[in-house]
């Protein structure tokens, strides 16, 4: 089973900011301020929130601003919202720059949920989403004019809510924790991320996922018990045959990857006997974050999918039932760039089995064996981009050779459908098409959940 604790907006892009979660990017321009990386836990539990820090300058303004949005058409409406948090500055400035290069602002309460209409020109709204968050938002028109940089998003620290207060001077320690820019025209939408100024960072969940990367291989696991035979360090190869086991409950495996590594999913390979596992990581080895749960469940086969954090401790926290974990992966699925579509027999319902039957001397039908059984299939997929499939694919061509994988070919839709795989041949694309364009079709075999 495929499990999810996010989703990710269909349709095209509507984000016209660049790296809507990078703050610390060149593409957001600082104005007497600083801006700390992934310094605490965003809305949706991932160690992505960045911290504004205003300087002790006083008497200037201490804000960002991004100028990547394209100039929209006259009297086009335009919304600029943000997730904002108090770090000692409670006050936080959205602004938008319209085509005459005036500013539409609103301030934003972050203690008490409270917003003013510096500009009257603006809408805003401010929903507290939980753990002291808020999504705050600026919708203004951009008007009528041929100067200004039409769509420009600002965001800045303050010390009140009436004009003109946002000009202090900052102790260089306090600010806003802010998370998950979005410019976009039209009203507030919900949020979809942008990365690397031109992408988002997840593919739709109809996209297959291929769990290849295992950052665990080979590493010293430990573990809070384990039955004699059945060490931790067991679940850390591709291998099936041996287990890590427990002997009390809750129970704990973790890895240590020496340094922040990027992780966007798990996957399990065990008889999980109905336990729950959840995946947790964590800076410190003592504070620990939930990133995604499996089970309960008596399946064999698992994967968690959940939003990327780099982190460097990570481990598997097991309650409600004693499992026996042959494999554990952790690290970046490959989010397919493209869907696949008819032709395609899901691999659940391609089973294989060998069996041997046994028949009298007189032709009486006397049982049969099973001598092998497993499941075997194949995924085509047409128009990959043919940079994306030099940088993203052709890596698990290359581990692909060596190593076994998950792959869940539309997880959104049938979570069910996953398997614990190998493929027996090369991997090798086609081009196609007049444009930069490669098709590649992948046959494996491998483990499913009957």
């Amino acid at each position: 089973m495929i499990y999810t604790n996010f989703t990710r907006p269909e349709g095209a892009r509507r984000n016209l900011l660049t790296y809507s979660e990078q703050f610390d990017n060149a593409a957001w321009i600082k104005a007497n301020t600083t801006v700390s990386a992934n310094a605490a836990a965003a809305p949706y539990g991932t160690d992505t929130a960045d911290v504004l820090i205003p300087n002790t300058t006083s008497g200037v303004v201490h804000d960002l601003n991004n100028q990547s949005a394209q100039i929209q058409p006259d009297n086009t409406t335009i919304t600029l919202s943000c997730f904002a948090k108090d770090f000692g500055q409670r006050y936080l400035w959205l602004r938008v720059v319209n085509r005459a290069g005036q500013f539409r602002s609103i301030a934003f309460d972050l203690q008490t949920g409270d917003f003013n209409k510096i500009s009257s020109e603006t809408e805003g709204t401010i929903v507290y989403v939980g753990n002291g968050w808020y999504r705050c938002s600026n919708t203004v028109n951009v008007g009528v004019g041929l100067s200004g940089a039409s769509g420009r998003a600002v965001i800045a620290a303050a010390v009140g809510m009436s004009s003109g207060l946002e000009v202090f001077a900052g102790d260089g320690t306090s600010g806003i924790y802010i998370w998950g820019a979005q410019l976009e025209v039209g009203g507030l939408t919900a949020y979809q991320p942008v990365v690397s100024g031109l992408e988002f960072d997840t593919e739709p969940l109809n996209h297959a996922r291929i769990g290849y990367q295992n950052l665990t291989y080979g590493l010293t696991a430990t573990a809070s018990s384990a039955a004699a035979g059945f060490p931790a360090i067991a679940a850390t190869y591709p291998t099936t045959f041996e287990y890590w086991t427990p002997t009390a409950l809750p129970a704990a495996w973790g890895v240590d990857f020496g340094s922040a590594k990027s992780v966007d999913y798990c996957g399990i390979v065990g008889d999980l006997n109905g336990a729950t596992i959840e995946i947790q990581s964590s800076s410190n080895f003592s504070t620990w974050t939930a990133r995604g749960t499996i089970g309960p469940t008596t399946d064999r086969i698992n994967m968690a999918l959940f939003l990327e954090t780099s982190v460097r401790y990570w481990r598997l926290y097991v309650t409600g039932g004693l499992p026996n974990i042959a494999v554990v992966h952790l690290g970046k699925a490959l989010a397919m760039q493209r869907k696949i579509y008819q032709g395609h027999t899901p691999l659940t319902l391609s089973r294989t089995t060998e069996l041997s039957n046994n028949m009298s001397d007189g032709g009486q039908y006397l049982g049969r064996s099973v001598i092998r059984k497993g499941a075997q299939t194949s995924c085509n997929w047409s128009h990959l981009k043919a940079d994306w499939y030099r940088s993203n694919f052709d890596p698990f061509v290359k581990a692909a050779r060596t190593g076994p994988f998950f792959i869940g070919w539309r997880p959104e839709s049938y979570p069910s459908e996953l398997g614990y795989v190998w493929t027996d041949n090369d991997i090798a694309p086609t081009n196609s098409g007049p444009r930069d364009f490669m098709s590649v079709g992948v046959s494996f075999m491998g483990l499913i959940n009957e």
